[in-house]
């Protein structure tokens, strides 16, 4: 109640500057869609990027209105797919489909359903720089923008380039489940910020969500940056196309 009441768009225009100096901004479902919009104007001006987090399918369509200014979003499958089925009304429900998690992970490789890639790359059509798809025990695929000049759209929207690669999740003894999402989030922001490539700092998210879901609490206890970068090294990647 205090997220969707107690803000306002005068109380968000107090720390204007901040938002400006802030390095990355991360925003999510439960923000009104009008202090959405206003946090990721301010940043868009000031060229910093914004995280969009879903946190829940119904949440995650108000991200339609500010995707051209996300440089991050990290959804699940049925999230995904509610952004996807938005932007692309006609298109084919793939939750109802049950395609919602066809991940297949052999010796041979990563065999990733193409519904998932297909939406993934909707998103990117639509100005997202980077979608962050997150699968729980299958681990995440990663879809990038190539070449991307955020906040420009191509003459040709169709044409957008994309990679992709899926990150394995690490092997844990899973305790609760709860906040795994928010420190994969987080170990990818910090490795951002550190300056690690998007890659890399997925692989490093990885490993902060792994050390969540072993753990009685919703974060992991007494784990360091350090730490995280010594358990990334069990997080394979593995390129889609």
């Amino acid at each position: 109640k205090m997220v969707d009441q107690g803000l306002s768009l005068q109380w968000i225009d107090k720390f204007q500057q901040q938002i400006r100096d802030a390095p990355l901004v991360v925003v999510e479902g439960n923000l009104p869609a009008a202090i959405l919009d206003r946090v990721c104007r301010i940043s868009a001006a000031a060229q910093v990027p914004v995280w969009f987090e879903p946190v829940s399918v119904a949440k995650a369509v108000k991200a339609i209105p500010v995707l051209p200014f996300l440089s991050y979003i990290s959804p699940n499958a049925d999230e995904l797919y509610a952004l996807q089925a938005e932007l692309s009304p006609g298109g084919i429900n793939h939750v109802r489909g049950g395609e919602t998690t066809h991940i297949q992970i052999t010796k041979g490789g990563v065999d990733v359903g193409s519904g998932l890639l297909e939406a993934t790359e909707c998103l990117i059509r639509a100005g997202v720089d980077n979608v962050v798809l997150t699968v729980g025990e299958q681990g995440s695929v990663l879809s990038q923008k190539v070449d991307s000049t955020h906040g420009i759209s191509s003459e040709d929207s169709k044409s957008v380039k994309c990679t992709h690669c899926h990150v394995g999740a690490i092997t844990a003894k899973v305790v609760n489940v709860s906040g795994a999402g928010d420190s994969l989030v987080a170990g990818v922001c910090a490795g951002l910020l550190a300056g690690t490539d998007n890659e890399g700092a997925l692989r490093i998210g990885t490993a902060a969500a792994s050390r969540a879901v072993q753990s009685n609490t919703n974060s992991p206890q007494n784990a360091t940056y350090a730490d995280l970068l010594l358990d990334m090294q069990q997080a394979s990647v593995t390129k889609i196309r």
